[in-house]
């Protein structure tokens, strides 16, 4: 796992992270004129309790996980993510709401 932290960045409780996580809190900007400056932004990153990243997933700058969030293999999380689901894919979008999985997953402690 690789953590970029310019900005605060903020790990909830019982947090699991597959292999090759990155969490960065630096986001560039979009405007040729600022890049040439290299005016970059510190914007915090916080991830929920009872949350799993798959291997390789990707949070970017200014992104908060709600709480009993899986995060698919791979995907890239580019914005805010709500309690309650698993989410998958470029960008990450929901692909279950999380009572449709529960009885599914086993918590090992």
């Amino acid at each position: 796992m690789t953590i970029e932290d310019a900005g605060e960045v903020h790990i909830g409780d019982y947090v699991t992270m597959g292999p090759n996580c990155l969490l960065t809190t630096i986001a560039h900007p979009r405007s040729t004129r600022q890049r040439r400056q290299r005016l970059a932004q510190a914007k915090r990153v916080e991830i929920g309790n009872d949350v799993c990243l798959g291997a390789g997933v990707t949070v970017l700058a200014g992104v908060k996980i709600g709480d009993n969030v899986v995060v698919e293999a791979g995907a890239v999380v580019a914005q805010d993510l709500p309690a309650n689901g698993v989410f998958a894919g470029i960008p990450a979008g929901k692909s279950m709401i999380w009572p449709m999985i529960a009885d599914k997953c086993q918590l090992v402690v």
